[in-house]
Parts: C-alpha cells; sequence; structure tokens
C-alpha cells in the first residue's frame, strides 16, 4: 500500500495483473480514513476511454461487492494488514464511499489523458483567450485537409506559395508521381503534428515562407555544385588513366575494379565504392596480376591520385545525399507554416479545437502556472496520482503532469505509475518508453527515492505459454538488444513465475518455399492456417476461442476473404465497418436521392441494393428497372410501394433527417442481424445534425470524408474466428492465437536530423533509407540519429511481438518465412535463429507441450432461437403533450412531478447507449418539446440514473432494445421499455411516472416470463419510477 509522499512504480509484465493491482491500491486508499469524500482527491489517468470505464467499473463492482461482505479471504487479509480495519468497517466505509461517488459522479476521476487536459483547457479557457464553449475535434485528419485545401485558394495571392507549390508538382512528375501534392500533405501534416515534433516544428513555426524559399535555393545550389565536382574529378581521373596509356585490364578487378566506380558516376550513377573496390583501396593491390612490368609501375605512380580523388568524391557523395534528402522535403515542410495558419483560422471561425493540440497549449501557457492555482480554477485539489500505461506518456505529457505530481510529493501525498516498456507499442503516436525505464533506474534524481516493484508472476496463460515467452525474449535479448537498459527489462521481465493452470501448446513452423515452386507463401500459410484451426476445433474449441493477429488491415483482409471461403465464420475491421454493411449501404443511396431526386444513378443504385437484399420482388428486374427509372419522382416511388418497398415518406417534409432515415428503416424492415449497424448510423445522424445543418446533402459530405472509418464494436457471444490487428490486441488475451505473418521488418521513414545550419538546426527528411546506408560515414550528429532511430524501431518491433505472444492464454502458433539472406533485422530471422538452437536447421517445426485442450469447457449455453422484429417508426413529437386545459395549469406538485417524469421517460425512450444524452436533449431543445431551462436539470438527473452501480451496465455500448414489440408464445403482443443484451446478461428495465403499484411488479414478472419463452433469461430487472426523485425498484 502506498505510504505518505510515496512515489511508486510498478513494472507490470503481461498478464501480470496490473488493473487489478492498481484498483486494489485504490480501494486501500478509499478506505483509509473515514471520510467517503477521499475519491474526489483520486486522480487516475489512463490512455484509452475503454480502460477508463473499465477502472470506474472495477472500482465500483469492488465497492458494491465489500458493503455486501463479499471480500475474498486474500482481499480481507490485506486490508487487515494495511488499514487495521474490521470486517463490519470495510463494508461500512464502502458503503458511505459507494454512496458518495454515485451522488457526487463528476468528482470521479478516472479519466483519459486527453479528458483531464480538456478540463484544464475549459478551466483556463478565459485566460488563454478561447470561447468558453469550444467544440472538440477529435479527427485530426479532417482539419488538416481542410486547411491543405485553403492553400490552393491563396495561390493567386501569394508568390513564394505558388512557387513551392509548382516546384513540388514539377518534382512529383519527374518521379513519375502525382503532380497533386495536397495528399503528400496530408498524409504527413498530422504527423509533424505529433507530440514528440513539437519542440523541432516550433523551430520551423518561426521562419518566414521566404526564409525557406531562400534555403531551397542553397540546397539546389549546392547540390548543382557537388554534381558539376564529382563531373570534373571522375573526367581528371579518367584524363590521367588514359594519359598514361592505361586500360581497365591493366587494373585489379578489370572492368569491375576501381576504375568502374569513376565511369559509373560519369553515367549518372553516384555511390560509393563496391566492396570489390574497397578491398582494392584497403589492400593496396592496384594493378591486376596479367599487367606488364611497365604499366605495374605508371598505376603505382597514379594511384596517391586516385585515393585521393576517391576518398574526395565519397566525402561529397555524403553531403550530396544529406542535401538530396533536405532537398526532397523542403518543398512540403516549406508548406506546414502556412497550413498551420489556415488551421487556426478554421479552428476560430468554427470554435473548434483539435484535440492534438492540447498538449502543446498546455505545455507553452499553464506549465508555469502555480499548482494551487491549477487546482482553484478546476475545483478540486488532488493528493494522489495514479497513471496507467505509463509506457504510451509522451514526453510532453509528462512534463505538464509533473508539475502537479512534484506539488503532491512535495506535501506528502502520492504518485503511482504502472507500466510495461516492453509493451510500448506507439512511439509513433509519442509514447516514450524511456521516460518509464529512466524512473525505475533512477537516473535522475527529481523525485528522490522512488519504489520499483515487479509483478512477476503471470496470471493469465498456462505454464507451456509462459515457459516459451520466459525462454525466447530471454534469447531475444541477449542476441538482438544491443541497448542495455532495454535488455535489462527484457531480460528480468521475463522471468515470470507460473500460475496453477498447467498444460498448453506452442507451435512454431517454418514455411519453406522451393525455387521454381508456383505457390508463394500467402499460399502456404493460408492453407496451413486453415489446418490449424481445423484442427483446434476437432480438440474441443469453439471458433469465438480463436483470434488470429496481423500486422497489417491488408492482410487482415486477406486471411478473412480465404477463411470464409472455406466456410469459417470470420469477425474482422473490415466486417465491422458500417460503410461495408449493404443495408447501410442502401440507406446512403436513399440519402443520395434525397439530393436529387430526378437522378437516374441514385435510383438505380437502390434498386440494385434492394434486389442484392431480396426486397424487390419482381420476375424481370431489368425490364422493372427500366420502366420506371426515368419516371417522374412520385412515380418511381408509387411503383416502389406495388411490390412493398414504401418510401413514400420521401415525398413528405419532416424537421429532421433522422426522423426521415429513422421512418426508412422502418420502411424497408431491416434484418435483425443488421439492426446494429442501422442503429449505429442513426447515432451518427443524431450527433451530425445536433452541430451541423440537418441535410441530406451535409450529411453525405460529411460521410464521404469521416464515414469510411465508422465501426460497430465488437459483438459479444458471436461465434466466429476474430482478426485484429497487433496493435488492436492490446490489453485483450485469447484462448488460441495465430500469427501467420511475422515478417515485422523495419520500414523506412520519415526522421528529423540535426543540420545545424543557420536557421535551421532541425531539419524532416521523409525518407532515411539512404543515408542508413552511409551511416559510418556522416556527420557524427546525424549519424548517431540514424543509430538511435534505428534502435528505437527494432525495439519497437521486438515489443510489437512480445504484445502478440502474449496475448494467448492456452495455445499459440507461429508461421516463419524462410529465405537465404535477410535484412539486417527481420523477425522472420530472429525466429529461425531460435528455431536453430531447439532443432537445427534441417527441420520445418517446433513445439512444447499438448495440442489437446486443457481448459474446462464452457457451461453448455441453451440455443437462442429468439426472434427480434423489425424496427419500427414512431413519432415521438406525439409522446409529449402540452395541456392547454386551464384546470391542468394549476394542479398539483404531484402532477407537475409526473409531467417532469413524463419527460425524462420520452428523453429516455430515445437513448440507446450514455454516450448520446446530450444528442438527444439537444435535439428535444431545439424541438421545442423541453424548454432550455429544464436541459441541465434533466441531463443531471438522467447522467445520475445511468450512472447507478445497478443499472451503468444496460446502458453501456451493448446491444438494446428499446420500445421493441414482442409477441408471447399466447400471441399476446408486449413492449418492455428496455432489454439490454451484456456480458452479465440480459437486463430489463421498466420506467413508470405514477405511483408505486404491484401491478408494475406484475407487470415486470409477466414480461420475464413471456422472454423466458422466447429463450431469452432476464439476469436483471428493475421497475425505474421517475419524478423528480428517482426510486429504483430490483424485481428478483
Amino acid at each position: 500500500m502506498l505510504q505518505s509522499g510515496e512515489f511508486k512504480i510498478y513494472s507490470a509484465s503481461a498478464g501480470t495483473g496490473k488493473t487489478y493491482t492498481l484498483v486494489q491500491e485504490i480501494m486501500h486508499l478509499l478506505l483509509q480514513k473515514n471520510n467517503s469524500k477521499s475519491f474526489s482527491q483520486i486522480l487516475a489517468i489512463t490512455f484509452t476511454n475503454k480502460a477508463a470505464n473499465e477502472m470506474k467499473e472495477r472500482i465500483l463492482q469492488k465497492l458494491d461487492e465489500w458493503r455486501n461482505g463479499k471480500i475474498s479471504p486474500p482481499e480481507l487479509e490485506s486490508i487487515k494488514q494495511h488499514l487495521n480495519l474490521s470486517e463490519k468497517e470495510i463494508q461500512e466505509r464502502s458503503q458511505a464511499v459507494l454512496s458518495d461517488i454515485l451522488h457526487n459522479y463528476s468528482l470521479f476521476a478516472v479519466s483519459t489523458i486527453d479528458t483531464f487536459n480538456l478540463r484544464l483547457m475549459r478551466a483556463f479557457a478565459t485566460d488563454l483567450g478561447l470561447s468558453s464553449n469550444f467544440d472538440v475535434e477529435l479527427d485530426t485528419s479532417q482539419l488538416m485537409g481542410e486547411a491543405v485545401d485553403l492553400l490552393y485558394a491563396d495561390l493567386d495571392k501569394n508568390q513564394h506559395l505558388s512557387k513551392i507549390i509548382s516546384h513540388a508538382a514539377t518534382e512529383n512528375l519527374a518521379r513519375d508521381k502525382s503532380w497533386d501534392i495536397s495528399q503528400e500533405l496530408k498524409d504527413n501534416a498530422a504527423h509533424l503534428y505529433a507530440d514528440h515534433f513539437l519542440e523541432y516544428m516550433k523551430e520551423i513555426g518561426q521562419l518566414e515562407l521566404r526564409d525557406l524559399v531562400k534555403f531551397r535555393a542553397k540546397i539546389i545550389a549546392e547540390i548543382d555544385e557537388i554534381q558539376k565536382f564529382l563531373t570534373e574529378k571522375c573526367e581528371e581521373i579518367k584524363n590521367l588513366v588514359e594519359a598514361e596509356g592505361l586500360e581497365p585490364k591493366d587494373f585489379r578487378g578489370g572492368s569491375r575494379g576501381i576504375l568502374s566506380f569513376f565511369t559509373k558516376i560519369l553515367k549518372g550513377k553516384i555511390e560509393f565504392p563496391t566492396k570489390t573496390q574497397s578491398e582494392i583501396l584497403e589492400n593496396h593491390q592496384f594493378a591486376s596480376a596479367s599487367a606488364t612490368a611497365e604499366a605495374v609501375a605508371k598505376i603505382e605512380k597514379i594511384f596517391p591520385t586516385i585515393e585521393a580523388a576517391v576518398a574526395q568524391i565519397k566525402s561529397k557523395i555524403v553531403r550530396l545525399q544529406v542535401c538530396n534528402s533536405v532537398n526532397g522535403s523542403i518543398n512540403t515542410m516549406s508548406l506546414y507554416n502556412e497550413i498551420e495558419k489556415n488551421l487556426n483560422q478554421i479552428e476560430q471561425e468554427g470554435n473548434v479545437m483539435l484535440i492534438s493540440e492540447f498538449n502543446k497549449i498546455i505545455n507553452e501557457n499553464l506549465q508555469s502556472q502555480p499548482t494551487p492555482f491549477i487546482y482553484e480554477k478546476i475545483g478540486t485539489k488532488y493528493r494522489h496520482y495514479f497513471i496507467d500505461e505509463f509506457q504510451d506518456t509522451s514526453s510532453i505529457q509528462w512534463s505538464n503532469l509533473q508539475p502537479l505530481v512534484e506539488n503532491a510529493l512535495a506535501q506528502g501525498d502520492t504518485l503511482m505509475l504502472v507500466g510495461d516498456p516492453k509493451q510500448s507499442i506507439y512511439r509513433f503516436r509519442g509514447g516514450n518508453p524511456d521516460l518509464m525505464i529512466g524512473l525505475i533506474n533512477q537516473e535522475k534524481q527529481d523525485f528522490g527515492n522512488i519504489s520499483v516493484e515487479n509483478l512477476d508472476k503471470n496470471w493469465r496463460s498456462y505454464d507451456q505459454i509462459i515457459a516459451f515467452n520466459n525462454d525466447f525474449y530471454t534469447f531475444v535479448a541477449n542476441q538482438f538488444i544491443p541497448n542495455q537498459n532495454f535488455q535489462n527489462i527484457y531480460l528480468q521481465g521475463n522471468d515470470q513465475k507460473i500460475n496453477d493452470k498447467k498444460g498448453g501448446f506452442v507451435s512454431i513452423e517454418r514455411i519453406v518455399i522451393e525455387k521454381d515452386d508456383p505457390k508463394n507463401y500467402n499460399d502456404y500459410v493460408l492453407e496451413n492456417l486453415l489446418t490449424k484451426i481445423e484442427n483446434c476445433l476437432q480438440n474441443g474449441y469453439e471458433l469465438r476461442d480463436l483470434t488470429i493477429l496481423v500486422n497489417t488491415n491488408k492482410e487482415g483482409n486477406l486471411v478473412a476473404e480465404y477463411l470464409q471461403e472455406n466456410e469459417i465464420e470470420v469477425l474482422s475491421n473490415e466486417a465491422l465497418l458500417l460503410s461495408n454493411n449493404p443495408e447501410i449501404q442502401l440507406m446512403l443511396s436513399v440519402l443520395r436521392l434525397i439530393t436529387d431526386t430526378e437522378n437516374q444513378q441514385f435510383r438505380a443504385e437502390i434498386l440494385l441494393h434492394l434486389k442484392r437484399l431480396h426486397k424487390l420482388k419482381v420476375e424481370d428486374f431489368t425490364a422493372f428497372s427500366l420502366s420506371i427509372l426515368r419516371k417522374p419522382f412520385a412515380h418511381f416511388i408509387k411503383e416502389l410501394a406495388k411490390i412493398s418497398v414504401d418510401l413514400s415518406h420521401l415525398n413528405e417534409k419532416m424537421n429532421s433527417l433522422y426522423d426521415q432515415m429513422e421512418k426508412t428503416v422502418s420502411a424497408l424492415q431491416i434484418e435483425a442481424q443488421n439492426q446494429e449497424y442501422i442503429l449505429n448510423f442513426l447515432d451518427e445522424i443524431l450527433k451530425f445534425q445536433t452541430k451541423n445543418e440537418s441535410s441530406a446533402q451535409a450529411f453525405i459530405a460529411y460521410w464521404e470524408q469521416r464515414g469510411e472509418k465508422k465501426s460497430i464494436a465488437v459483438p459479444s457471444g458471436v461465434n466466429a474466428v476474430k482478426i485484429m490487428t497487433i496493435h488492436k490486441s492490446k490489453g485483450l488475451q485469447f484462448p488460441v492465437v495465430f500469427l501467420p505473418f511475422t515478417k515485422l521488418d523495419v520500414k523506412d521513414h520519415g526522421l528529423w536530423i540535426p543540420l545545424g545550419e543557420g536557421k535551421f538546426n532541425h531539419f524532416y527528411i521523409k525518407s532515411s533509407n539512404a543515408l542508413k546506408k552511409l551511416e559510418e560515414h556522416l556527420p557524427q550528429e546525424i549519424a548517431q540519429t540514424i543509430a538511435q532511430d534505428a534502435q528505437e524501431s527494432e525495439i519497437d518491433q521486438i515489443n510489437k511481438f512480445y504484445v502478440a505472444t502474449t496475448r494467448a492464454e492456452e495455445q499459440l502458433y507461429i508461421f516463419i518465412k524462410t529465405q537465404k539472406n535477410y535484412d539486417s533485422f527481420s523477425f522472420s530471422k530472429i525466429l529461425n535463429d531460435y528455431m536453430n538452437t531447439k532443432v537445427g536447421i534441417s527441420e520445418t517445426q517446433y513445439s512444447i507441450g499438448s495440442p489437446e485442450k486443457v481448459s474446462a469447457p464452457k457451461a453448455e449455453k441453451k440455443a437462442e432461437n429468439t426472434v427480434f422484429y423489425p424496427l419500427k417508426y414512431s413519432n415521438w413529437k406525439e409522446k409529449i403533450r402540452i395541456s392547454s386545459e386551464h384546470s391542468k395549469m394549476w394542479d398539483t406538485r404531484q402532477r407537475a412531478s409526473q409531467d417532469y417524469g413524463k419527460k425524462i421517460h420520452a428523453v429516455l425512450e430515445r437513448i440507446r447507449h450514455k454516450q448520446e444524452v446530450q444528442a438527444v436533449l439537444e435535439d428535444y431543445t431545439r424541438n421545442g418539446l423541453i424548454a432550455p431551462q429544464e436541459k441541465e436539470i434533466l441531463q443531471a438527473q438522467i447522467q445520475q440514473l445511468l450512472n447507478r452501480a445497478e443499472l451503468k451496465e444496460a446502458y453501456e455500448n451493448h446491444t438494446v432494445f428499446n420500445e421493441r414489440d414482442f409477441i408471447s408464445k399466447s400471441g399476446k403482443i408486449f413492449r418492455p421499455d428496455r432489454l439490454a443484451q451484456t456480458p452479465k446478461g440480459w437486463y430489463l428495465i421498466d420506467y413508470k411516472t405514477g405511483e408505486e403499484s404491484p401491478k408494475n411488479i406484475a407487470q415486470i414478472e409477466e414480461y420475464k416470463q413471456f422472454l423466458a419463452e422466447l429463450n431469452i433469461e432476464i439476469a436483471h430487472a428493475y421497475l425505474v419510477y421517475l419524478s423528480s426523485k428517482i426510486k429504483i425498484i430490483e424485481v428478483d
């Protein structure tokens, strides 16, 4: 347990229960003093919303368990040891803290770093010259794209800008690339404004456009000068050799000897001496064995001149490559200041701010503020800080938090960091694992003594998986990690203790391809993957137990397509995209038709989608389509109605796009299995129209820019093989893991290099490969930068593979592509070398353990044959009535309370997930159904309801059915207010606005009985009485 003034770090390897440890430490702090408000002094920071929600849920669940006496013996022993509390005191304090959290939920500060930064930004908005109600934009690429587009609008006003874009377009054409550089700028812009590049971009930001134009002219002049020198020097050597009457055959190596070094340069192939040429120079064996004595004498006479020329040329080639690398980026780099100006203009005009700018603004403006002043502004003083996944923290994020945590430690409060540098795979987003390593090693004494504890017991995996990972990464650390700090982290972190799970299986298989084999690696690995999947199924696993981890979405699509062809159900990123769902494609076609009702292409798209979805019941599709495509819109709609496709509402004037599309969904009778896609799509429309113009045209433009990336959450309980990228798998675990593609080579990427030339201390180059080849000849600072980047890239790949192999609980299958020559760093080479130490070079398979399933079979689930009926449209405005009767205007408090309850009821009917509360309330307010002064009161009460421990799970991002008609076996139609399918079972919730009555409980019991007939077993049933004071009754 944390002691007063303690700074503690938990170094937590994969599977060692870091979240459990973090929650236990927070629980101890919550109960340490008999003060139920202590939770408001804790700030716990995570790096994803999912992790924040999971931590909140665990804390609330643990408080709920402890208040009810459900404390495990180890937990009870720990509390007694550290807090000296009796079981009764634990229950009482847990009850008090839980009650206070639920009644003051906004003070429960478990959030992402971005959420905390937003609080700071809102609190200091006036001081920073910002609007207090600015909107936050999460999609960096969207605003960056708009900023790039504005560049072209200014071409006729800005001569320098026009000149740079023209140069860039010309150079792209010379490299057989598109003349349009806008996409290149958009791709690089967001990357260059990442946290870890801010100090470099600050240098560039201080320059004027003319400075960059002058710099470009200087670099090009130097390139021309070097090329002229190279030509003249090579001509000089050529003339010298000819003057002596010598020929290539007189020199060692003949046509491939030292003279070809000069002739290649004269032909435009500028490169360093070959291996043969370098050996000739090193050994001073210049003449060929067949050369005459006279020729040998002449060669010995002129060779000092040749050696000096080679040295001069090599030096110039190095400088030429640096200049070429800079020149390759200078056009686009010159434009980024202009892009930033445009971005600022867009943000000011739209009252919006990129979330990625928060760290920069806080670092520049708030870091120097006194800590008490910051606490006063945000309304809370934090005494205990917890930071999860610290290895993914960026330097600037840590710099921004340091003043707060230093102040806390100085006053005897606490700081706890949890993380694992081996799982740092987000360096490209600014994550800096060296921060955590430096603190573990106590390289600086900024914080005094730091307590470091290694969590060394793996609770996740079976012992054979643990044994393999321990052995493999020890081998990797000793053979392939030169960085001493990281080597120590891997050696210490891969001595994990096993748990009581015995068994498991690991298989590594080499794919050997003969030279004349028509099949390639992908063919073989996919065939082997299918065989392994079939073997797992025969051994008792289900498809849902199997997960395939890939490096890229392209690899994932390849695997998904092959497995689907072989009738294996899969869940992949592509399958979860809204835009790939055929029903969504139909909805989008309807939206396009709304923008232009006479457009024949849009009509044809609708007809094709209807045909593919088997909703167009006509004998001759072609004849039917041709007969109505060119008809007036009213006739087109009428003919569709004749075949039960009623889109007549498209002729009606409706208040909002959401209403129009909700009615379209009802008219099209969407299949149950696609309702999750449709409901998410409707959510997108609702969110869009809350902030934007409610028109089909505006939404289509928005969707084409952003909609392609929208997807549904992975459905729970679906029996299918999961396919996901390694990055997406971080933090998850699966019974069986397959790694079919292990060629995790270091790819070429951009890099900031030190130039030290006047105003240009550093400069960004788009490609570093050319410089890497000359690393040993580069200026020292550039060479060190290149070497450090290469080392970091290699460590990132090792970390990525570590994340992949440690996801497995029971079985792990790895495939390797064998080849004669590997790149200098390749994970295929690492795996091959490891296999060679185990089974020898000629063996193609290595395994440990047994492939038999050892985990206990899961409880047999009752087959669900539930029938969900099509989504139906009902005009929600008709559900709220404003009474005009005089007598009701002066009714009792009870009447006012009931009316208030009805309004909450109407809002709750529209809310599927808790994230939608704001959007629904704004929609009601805009349409005059809720008074503006009521909105905040309603929002506070609804948020309080949705965050109640007993109901919270039912409003998370799960499958939800609001106001859905069901038919019992006896034919009776019933409509529960809310039905939610969650990992904790089915929730049934019914809202009531009147007084409590036994009839309401009887109704819930009847609903449960009817639903049980449909194989929906209700785990949690609640009556919620809605009035000015909400009351919840659980119906057992």
